[in-house]
């Protein structure tokens, strides 16, 4: 008997696309509509299966997507990753580092670790973090899938926090995402065995040595040079008020790393002598590129779906309607609060992420967690929490065409519900952990901020 296939990724956003279209038809014809909360506009279903909807989609099928995509920072990332790849450098670091001889579980840890800070510099995990992870996985002679997953759930379970509660919880709960990922490792490992299955052992010669001393010099140079451009150079690159936030270079941060992981792949090609002319360095940069293939055709499927979704109001309607909903309930405190967690968890999966979430959930939950003598800190943790756990479950997620394209790079049988299968675990028991932290924290009646 041949076992039934999963269907190909972008197969299977097709597919959501089209029954998308059909129940926005069918919405729209029972005439679904709601009031804005902040605005008092209203907001209705749209299908595309009219003549203002196929304008629309003629209008916008290219710019989808740009709009939807990180395309920019995806080829940014490829052309320096190709780069670093090609010219021997992460396979020297690797070398270095004797990922051979580090066990399992500490390079399970090491990748978490990196995935929980590295929404300090943005999309930069995503972009760099995911393939590097593959690498470390392979040189330590496990699954890079097992690595690309890892970072995965890592990055999304672990976004940035702004209350204190969040924080410290966010903290607490990295040890439960350790013990989750280490439980279905192996399992991963024997559904997607990759063909160099053993440890890397790599001796480098006195000259890669030597490349690979004046490459970190030269990372160190550049990393200097920033610093000084920042806080020396009459604020170079900081922002308007004199911080970070929003500054020049953290919005720059992807090209800034990028150009960064270059210098020092071309510094450590040219040493080594890998590389002996401009051809041979173009040639590296591009060494990645072929990846765009499918990922072209997997963005092109999800950004659609997307930007359909987007535009049918679907997802607006029901956070709307049911915030309203809850509003409406004469519940208990706590009851209330789980109710918004969980409420707030099912709304992510329908949204495209946007800062719109909270805008259209908080003018009638605000007020009504306010008459129950809930903090807006408070408020905005609970909001957060079923935020958080469910990112890894979103069809929606900007960097998802991406991730099944680094996937199916290394494991190309492997389909878009291995992701599902198991990072919904991973999400539903991080839920509740949450969760129960968050009914504790309250029950103590400790801040939520400072």
């Amino acid at each position: 008997m041949h076992r039934i296939q999963s269907p190909h990724p972008a197969t299977l956003f097709a597919l959501l696309t089209l029954l998308l279209v059909l129940l926005t038809w069918i919405a729209e014809a029972y005439g679904l509509q709601t009031i804005h909360p902040s605005t008092h506009e209203p907001v209705a279903v749209q299908s595309v299966l009219n003549a203002e909807g196929m304008r629309w989609l003629l209008r916008h099928t290219v710019s989808n997507l740009y709009d939807y995509s990180s395309l920019g920072q995806v080829v940014l990332g490829l052309l320096a990753l190709g780069l670093a790849y090609h010219s021997g450098l992460v396979d020297a670091l690797s070398g270095t580092a004797r990922l051979h001889q580090l066990g399992q579980r500490s390079l399970v840890a090491l990748v978490i670790l990196l995935g929980a800070g590295s929404h300090l510099l943005g999309d930069v995990g995503y972009l760099m973090l995911l393939p590097l992870s593959a690498s470390l996985f392979r040189h330590a002679g496990l699954s890079p899938g097992a690595g690309i997953l890892t970072s995965w759930i890592a990055i999304g379970c672990t976004a940035m926090h702004y209350t204190l509660f969040l924080s410290v919880s966010g903290l607490l709960l990295l040890p439960l995402l350790y013990m989750l990922i280490i439980h279905w490792l192996q399992p991963y490992q024997s559904q997607f065995p990759y063909p160099s299955s053993t440890p890397l052992a790599m001796s480098l010669t006195r000259r890669e040595r030597r490349a690979l001393t004046t490459a970190l010099t030269a990372g160190a140079l550049y990393a200097g040079l920033l610093l000084w451009g920042t806080y020396a150079m009459s604020d170079l690159f900081l922002g308007v008020d004199g911080s970070l936030t929003r500054s020049p270079l953290m919005e720059g941060i992807v090209p800034v790393v990028c150009l960064g992981l270059a210098w020092m792949s071309g510094v450590y090609g040219l040493v080594s002598g890998r590389y002996r002319s401009d051809s041979q360095l173009m040639e590296g940069f591009v060494s990645y590129l072929p990846l765009l293939c499918d990922y072209f055709l997997l963005l092109l499927c999800c950004a659609q779906f997307a930007a359909l979704f987007a535009y049918s109001n679907l997802g607006s309607y029901l956070a709307i309607e049911g915030s309203l909903w809850l509003s409406t309930l004469q519940l208990p405190t706590p009851l209330m609060q789980l109710l918004f967690i969980l409420f707030t968890a099912l709304i992510n999966l329908l949204i495209v992420p946007t800062g719109a979430k909270w805008q259209l959930l908080s003018p009638a939950i605000l007020p009504l967690f306010q008459t129950l003598h809930i903090s807006p800190e408070a408020t905005l943790s609970a909001f957060s929490i079923g935020d958080t756990t469910t990112n890894l479950l979103s069809p929606f997620l900007y960097y998802l065409p991406f991730v099944l394209a680094i996937l199916r790079h290394y494991h190309p049988q492997s389909p878009y519900t291995t992701l599902l299968s198991y990072s919904w675990r991973v999400s539903t028991l991080l839920l509740v952990s949450w969760m129960l932290l968050y009914m504790l924290w309250s029950a103590l009646e400790w801040p939520f901020t400072l």
